[in-house]
């Protein structure tokens, strides 16, 4: 009995263990089922610029309520710049402060496309109003937005329109993952997304 009991408190103490260092990661990796492992290898959050690179995209969709599939193809993040301008309006310029809030800018372009056309990819995109944005909610929560009108233009907050937004639950050096759905008033399919980063 005081065997079994001991056993008891050891097993009570290693999943409250468990929960404060990886409580979100291991709750993602369960809920989420990815064709793929989910990272867990780093002990803490890396930095969301750090997250900036390539990303294979695997969607999986659990209600189709909207008239148009999320994006498919990778995922292309770079580095938001102070010194940004909108390539459509170069009067339009980000916020002071503004990388914090919105740390990485970015596209899907179709999986055919070379990994050497990066340059090329990043010229094409309009870093004020990007197709993808990272925006860092508070600290260790972030939601990766794919065709909302979301915008760096400073002075400007849009929360209409259509798009998704994917609350990220797992973030690594390699593999992010989270649940989606509208993030705006048009109605949009939900699910959620597992990305892997291309070497």
């Amino acid at each position: 009995m005081l065997e079994q009991q001991g056993r008891y408190r050891v097993t009570l103490w290693l999943l409250v263990l468990l929960s404060l260092l990886g409580g979100t990661t291991l709750a993602a990796q369960v809920r989420l089922k990815c064709s793929f492992p989910l990272d867990t290898s780093s002990a803490s959050l890396p930095s969301l610029r750090a997250l900036a690179g390539i990303y294979e995209l695997e969607w999986h969709i659990t209600a189709k309520e909207g008239s148009r599939r999320p994006p498919a193809g990778r995922l292309w993040l770079w580095l938001a710049s102070p010194a940004d301008s909108s390539s459509n309006e170069p009067r339009y310029r980000p916020a002071p402060g503004d990388t914090i809030r919105f740390p990485l800018v970015g596209l899907v372009a179709p999986r055919k496309t070379p990994l050497s056309a990066g340059g090329s990819l990043r010229r094409t995109l309009d870093p004020i109003d990007p197709p993808v944005v990272l925006e860092s909610l508070r600290p260790g929560e972030a939601a990766l937005l794919f065709g909302t009108v979301a915008t760096r233009r400073a002075g400007v907050i849009v929360l209409d329109g259509g798009g998704i937004g994917v609350w990220l639950t797992h973030i690594s050096p390699t593999t992010l993952a989270g649940e989606f759905s509208a993030w705006g008033i048009v109605m949009e399919d939900s699910g959620y997304l597992c990305a892997r980063r291309v070497p």
